[in-house]
């Protein structure tokens, strides 16, 4: 086997919603690319490529990426998501370097000579984690959140009876201005979202909402609709 190169440049500092990746390429240099005409031949060797990568990596094989198998020496570049282990991920690095022969046990025994070239560790944005902004209640309980595009979000308008924009919203209360528009003589009392007016007290006519109007009697005996006075 020929001895490998290794370029690795460990991150600083992670992104939001990052993951740890190792990516490589690996030349098996006894196999024609002209077998990779057959489906059922590149499904094959895609399976058995990820097994051996997932194994000696010790994450699962939806964690392997196969992201091209060009010509030449079979060339095939891969990534591996090790999600935020840095350590899982500068071990299987330094693996691949020494001793990349243990890592593809079943596809060295089947295809011979193989060599690993540009093994990189580096952070990238994971396409299978993506930012869900309104997780994090982002919005005011009062107004729906949606998750846009690139984590941002977007907040509806609080609803009637309440100021903000969404990201926060507060009750107004409308009794502090003009009574709430209730009628003079009754009281106005703050609700979330609204107001309510009280009933007319009593010798008054109309409606608390609107206005109440003194009613005016004609005395206990004449008042109940008698002979009509006057002509």
């Amino acid at each position: 086997t020929a001895a490998p190169t290794v370029s690795t440049s460990s991150p600083t500092a992670l992104p939001t919603a990052s993951s740890i990746s190792v990516s490589a390429t690996v030349s098996f240099s006894s196999l024609d690319i002209s077998s990779f005409a057959d489906a059922t031949f590149t499904s094959d060797f895609t399976t058995s490529f990820k097994s051996d990568m997932a194994a000696s990596a010790g994450v699962s094989t939806s964690a392997v990426t196969v992201v091209s198998i060009a010509a030449g020496s079979v060339t095939v570049d891969s990534v591996v998501d090790f999600g935020s282990s840095s350590t899982l991920a500068s071990t299987f690095s330094a693996l691949l370097f020494s001793s990349p022969s243990t890592v593809f046990t079943s596809l060295g025994s089947t295809y011979g000579t193989f060599y690993v070239t540009n093994t990189v560790v580096g952070s990238t944005t994971s396409p299978t984690s993506p930012v869900v902004a309104c997780t994090n209640t982002t919005c005011s309980a009062l107004s729906t959140c949606t998750d846009l595009p690139g984590g941002d979000f977007a907040c509806s308008p609080c609803p009637t009876g309440n100021t903000g924009d969404g990201v926060t919203c507060e009750d107004v209360d409308e009794c502090l201005t003009n009574n709430g528009e209730c009628a003079a003589q009754v009281a106005c009392t703050n609700v979330p979202g609204g107001h309510e007016c009280g009933d007319c007290p009593e010798g008054y006519l109309g409606s608390g909402y609107t206005r109440c109007v003194q009613s005016i009697g004609c005395g206990v005996d004449n008042g109940g609709g008698g002979e009509l006075v006057g002509g």
